[in-house]
């Protein structure tokens, strides 16, 4: 009876551990953070690349599922940082879409209700349209991709 115990114990700690190696990260930031997080240090800024994207956002997930199918070929993916615009209450939705996606290690997860009072933090020339690929390049904004890009625009990017 102890034996089996132990048995059912390892088994659900083995159960544990295997889920928790696939989980993939979502950092929730709210207004407040996302300048602590993005903005106040410029320096963290050089050649940087942020991208912005929803599970809603129908142009934003066939740009993930190339960039995903794509994902070997890419030197550099793991440099970009995703912004997801989800809605918080849909963090389920965004764990699921990215579960089986290793490069997207670590996704932000806005919970920034008024999208129009940060958006020029993060560049004045972005419209706040998705998806959006902003290029950092000295701790300035250098180029900013409002449109689905295509891999040779992604291998560009990855390669500056």
């Amino acid at each position: 009876m102890q034996l089996q115990m132990i048995r059912i114990l390892f088994m659900a700690f083995l159960c544990n551990v295997y889920c928790a190696i696939g989980q993939a990260k979502i950092h929730l930031v709210n207004q407040s953070e996302i300048n602590n997080t993005f903005l106040q240090n410029q320096d963290t800024l050089s050649n940087r690349i942020l991208h912005f994207w929803a599970t809603w956002c129908a142009p934003c997930v066939k740009e993930l599922k190339e960039l995903d199918a794509a994902s070997e070929q890419l030197q550099g993916l793991e440099r970009v940082q995703f912004i997801s615009l989800d809605f918080k209450k849909d963090t389920s939705k965004v764990r699921f879409f990215i579960k089986d996606k290793p490069w997207m290690r670590l996704v932000y997860l806005m919970d920034a209700p008024n999208y129009n009072s940060w958006i020029d933090w993060f560049s004045e020339s972005w419209s706040g349209s998705i998806p959006c690929t902003i290029v950092y390049r000295k701790g300035a904004p250098a180029k900013v991709y409002e449109k689905n890009l295509n891999m040779e625009q992604w291998k560009n990017i990855l390669r500056e």
